[in-house]
């Protein structure tokens, strides 16, 4: 909306608990967000974790990632908001791998709704240690900084997210977004908001970003 645009092209800069926050106002409903911006960081990051590790055909995830079925489980109660059960199976996740990146993921996430940043953290070092070059790992750790303040952190781990999958457009918008939120610079968000663009012409919410970084450049 107009009223949205405005506030977000204002005079003051997004404090480290409303970064984020501004980002999910202008975005109901995308990839499932809960009441917690960083829900949806377990959603990107199974998709990335499988990605290029299934078998010859019929061979099962169950077979490749042994905590799989822990983790789906767990999954569905977070999204249910049951932490309690979804903190137990992702522990048994990790019981049956405890490299599992995606369950270290889901125990940071339970970490940061019940407000324990340090903990939470601890599990995202962990998931990045496990694995190092997985976009989605990397792309939920700079949203954790991002979240936190640490604006130039969080662009490094995009950054490199990026260069380890070029084609998640969300890693992209993330990008943009520490650009046009945090250093105000609208152009150089652009440039970011038209790859995602590129990389899905269909999808409304990378144009509405670039449009909002042109409304910010006068480019209207």
């Amino acid at each position: 909306s107009i009223d949205y645009g405005r506030r977000l092209r204002g005079k003051s800069r997004p404090g480290a608990s409303g970064f984020f926050g501004l980002i999910l106002m202008q975005l109901p409903g995308f990839f499932r967000w809960s009441k917690v911006w960083f829900a949806p960081l377990l959603m990107f990051s199974q998709a990335s974790m499988w990605a290029g590790t299934l078998g010859p055909l019929g061979t099962r995830i169950e077979d490749l990632n042994p905590g799989w079925g822990q983790y789906r489980e767990g999954l569905s109660a977070l999204e249910k908001g049951q932490l309690a059960a979804a903190q137990r199976t992702f522990k048994e996740a990790l019981v049956k791998d405890p490299r599992y990146a995606p369950a270290l993921l889901g125990l940071g996430e339970i970490e940061l709704r019940m407000g324990n940043r340090k903990p939470a953290e601890q599990y995202f070092r962990k998931a990045l240690e496990v694995a190092p070059r997985n976009a989605g790992v990397l792309t939920a750790l700079g949203r954790f900084d991002a979240s936190g303040g640490q604006y130039a952190a969080a662009e490094k781990h995009f950054r490199e997210a990026i260069a380890a999958e070029p084609y998640a457009m969300a890693t992209y918008l993330d990008l943009g977004d520490v650009y046009a939120l945090a250093y105000r610079k609208p152009a150089e968000a652009l440039a970011f908001y038209r790859k995602a663009v590129d990389l899905q012409p269909l999808s409304p919410i990378p144009h509405y970003r670039a449009g909002l970084a042109l409304a910010d450049l006068k480019e209207y």
